[in-house]
């Protein structure tokens, strides 16, 4: 398992898997990051054959980059996308 702790990429775009969370309605769901917001992630998930975007909360949730093995706590990410991305160019 690779930590993606301090993640200074996005991963809208990317597909996930739901391994880990306080929400077990959550857990196993998996689907395309659409869109990041300062305490939440926008899945668009297709369960059950049909198309449906899930808000998902970063505190209390990991993820799973699907075709790799890079995991990502929630609470590594939480903020604004922004932020993240000019802290680590030292803006």
């Amino acid at each position: 398992m690779i930590s993606a702790k301090n993640r200074s990429t996005t991963i809208v775009g990317d597909s996930v898997t739901i391994v880990g969370s306080t929400d077990p309605t959550k857990l196993g769901r998996k689907g395309e990051v659409v869109l990041e917001t300062y305490k939440t992630l926008v899945l668009d998930s297709a369960a059950g054959g049909e198309r449906r975007r899930i808000r998902v909360e970063k505190k209390g949730t990991v993820l799973q980059i699907e075709g790799s093995k890079t995991v990502i706590d929630g609470c590594d990410i939480i903020g604004r996308l922004e932020d993240r991305l000019s802290s680590r160019r030292g803006a």
